[in-house]
């Protein structure tokens, strides 16, 4: 099993199409068909039901997407971590509840612009139940 296919499994499950999740990937349909198909088979497992033009999820491909989306959220955390250890550039996306906008986040904001010149910090201030959901979803870090 490899990344590639895990991206392309992650694409194909959003879109629900085959040549739309190929175009957002940038790679031919045929392409991202065989790479499906060999990761099914890799699995023993149908994770999606064709209908013409286009795919629904199976039960295995739900249970699988929840753990792909984990691991490719994961990956991309450890790249991140990576990168600011190093002193790199990049973007955090920091959301936070509305009580903490006007105490706590100023002071934060300020440490961590000194540790970390070249980050950019991306704003998001909503309800804790959409922070739990952009948690989840990896839209915020």
């Amino acid at each position: 099993m490899e990344l590639t296919q895990l991206k392309y499994f992650q694409a194909m499950a959003k879109c629900r199409h085959f040549t739309q999740a190929a175009e957002e990937m940038a790679v031919s349909q045929s392409a991202l068909s065989r790479s499906i198909q060999k990761l099914e088979q890799e699995l023993g497992v149908t994770l999606f039901e064709r209908h013409g033009r286009t795919s629904d999820l199976t039960e295995a491909g739900q249970k699988f997407l929840f753990h792909v989306d984990r691991v490719i959220r994961e990956l991309a955390l450890a790249e991140q971590e990576i990168e600011l250890d190093n002193g790199g550039v990049g973007v955090v996306h920091l959301s936070f509840l509305h009580s903490l906008g006007d105490t706590f986040l100023p002071l934060i904001l300020r440490q961590f612009h000194e540790r970390y010149p070249h980050i950019d910090v991306k704003l998001n201030q909503q309800s804790s139940s959409m922070l739990a959901e952009q948690l989840t979803s990896g839209e915020t870090d």
